[in-house]
């Protein structure tokens, strides 16, 4: 459920700034040192995102910019890449996702995979075939530049970081998408421009017009729809390549830390 995802990065931000008044200053536990952790609440808030984070963020700022406290300090966000539209499988794939998937969003019963699985008991913890959809799996070769030995590196620990192989220690998820996951995004691309068309808070996009994982439609319908009178989409053309940060990481940096200095 992506908006339990969303609610729960509002609630951590909540926590490390301490808003709210629900918890004593010494509740938050993170590893950050004390001193710290003062100076970090008194500094701004800004969110950044690449690929799903992006679109992550992009959501997560929707909640901040109606917080009753976060908006106080909320700046805005940086999003590289943002998943906001991406290869679709076939169109009977589609609805056949969102006939048995949008019924539980639409009734609030996305709490847990179980409650999806027992409307697609059968299918929702395989993996989707690739031939299905691009987006099933992705291809390294248009993540990075496998010919510079440090993206391959990168490459080959995103690869090696797997939850199925490792239990309880991977994060990651190198194989191919999941039914239940498929329709999950469905459902939220379902909604995508009626969301898009409430942000109002300040945004910076960065996006290669050549991405061949999250398409630069995405971050346009962005421009077009949103409401913001502080946007801005700068196309970073690096070869048609996904991870940005790495491909041109200076590039990338500078882009981002000049916005961000114009809008301390």
């Amino acid at each position: 459920d992506w908006h339990g995802v969303f609610k729960d990065l509002e609630a951590f931000s909540e926590a490390l700034f301490n808003v709210g008044g629900e918890r004593p200053e010494s509740d938050f536990n993170a590893g950050v040192p004390p001193e710290v952790l003062m100076q970090l609440r008194r500094l701004p808030l800004f969110i950044h995102g690449l690929s799903l984070g992006g679109m992550i963020g992009t959501f997560v700022g929707l909640r901040l910019q109606q917080h009753q406290h976060l908006r106080k300090i909320f700046r805005g966000a940086v999003l590289g890449a943002p998943a906001l539209q991406v290869p679709l499988p076939p169109q009977a794939v589609v609805s056949f996702l969102r006939t048995c998937v949008l019924m539980v969003s639409h009734s609030r019963l996305w709490a847990s995979w179980t409650r999806i699985n027992r409307v697609v008991p059968c299918w929702g913890q395989y993996q989707m075939p690739a031939c299905v959809s691009s987006s099933s799996k992705v291809d390294y070769t248009h993540s990075y530049v496998l010919s510079d030995a440090k993206q391959r590196t990168m490459a080959e620990m995103e690869m090696r970081d797997d939850a199925v192989r490792f239990p309880g220690l991977g994060l990651g998820w190198p194989h191919n998408m999941r039914w239940a996951t498929a329709g999950a995004y469905s459902a939220l691309f379902g909604t995508v421009e009626e969301e898009l068309a409430k942000v109002e808070y300040p945004f910076l996009l960065l996006h290669d017009p050549e991405d061949q994982i999250c398409l630069v439609g995405g971050s346009e319908l962005f421009m077009k729809l949103s409401p913001s009178a502080d946007k801005e989409l700068v196309h970073l053309k690096l070869g048609g390549y996904h991870v940005l940060p790495f491909v041109d990481m200076e590039q990338y940096v500078t882009q981002m830390c000049s916005w961000i200095l114009k809008h301390l």
